[in-house]
């Protein structure tokens, strides 16, 4: 065998190792730099606690870490995503949950009473880059937010209405959350009696332009989401009587 076949065979089982090694523990030296980084949100925003051993998922390419007040007892969760450099905080993805839900159900009262705007989610991820900050309001991030079963109940909508409403919408309430939130991407899915509508905008601009652009109409939908339209074609032909 020559030397240049034997020096190719060793560095495709050095690649193949390191592939499988990357996907079951994360890159080399990563869990050294998710550790550092936890700690240093740590050490800043939870300065009394302890932190746990950094683990790696292989399927959600996290790291996690556990923190602990004096006694032992969890008190927060910490992931790190090392290839978008992110950590995401238990505690504050659960304030901004139950805070999200207040204010929509504020803004809810702001459209007609033919839409119905449900319970939401949103997820937020801190920038990693440089020191954080000692306030939790002060800290770098973006947020993603998830409404879905928004319904219009306007039976008379237009098929050409339908496409342009849940833009309308969509942009109406991320104009009235405001400025404390800093939302990059939406998941959105809005019903009429028209059908099933879509919304997927990721790391783009949030304009009403762009919104209406990535509106699709769905094509597979659940059997809630048919019973809905079909609760509401019926309130239409009843109508018409």
């Amino acid at each position: 065998m020559s030397i240049l076949r034997r020096f190719l065979i060793i560095i495709i089982s050095l690649i193949i190792l390191l592939t499988g090694y990357t996907f079951f523990y994360g890159p080399p030296f990563g869990n050294t730099i998710a550790k550092n980084k936890v700690q240093k949100y740590q050490s800043v925003i939870y300065e009394d606690f302890r932190i746990s051993d950094v683990s790696y998922n292989c399927i959600t390419n996290n790291y996690y870490a556990e923190v602990y007040d004096k006694n032992g007892r969890k008190v927060n969760g910490i992931r790190y995503n090392i290839y978008d450099n992110v950590l995401s905080d238990e505690n504050l993805n659960w304030s901004m949950f139950n805070k999200l839900n207040m204010d929509l159900s504020k803004i809810a009262e702001g459209f007609s009473e033919d839409i119905k705007i449900p319970s939401g989610s949103i997820t937020t991820d801190i920038y990693a880059k440089g020191n954080f900050l000692t306030s939790i309001k002060n800290l770098h991030f973006r947020q993603s937010l998830h409404i879905t079963g928004i319904v219009n109940s306007d039976v008379y909508i237009k098929y050409e209405d339908s496409i342009k409403k849940p833009a309308e919408i969509t942009k109406k309430i991320i104009d009235e959350l405001g400025e404390n939130y800093r939302i990059i991407s939406v998941h959105i899915i809005y019903i009429d009696i028209n059908g099933v509508y879509e919304i997927v905008v990721n790391n783009s601009g949030l304009s009403y332009e762009s919104l209406e652009k990535n509106t699709k109409i769905m094509k597979t939908i659940s059997e809630e989401e048919k019973k809905i339209i079909e609760n509401l074609k019926e309130d239409k032909l009843n109508n018409s009587k």
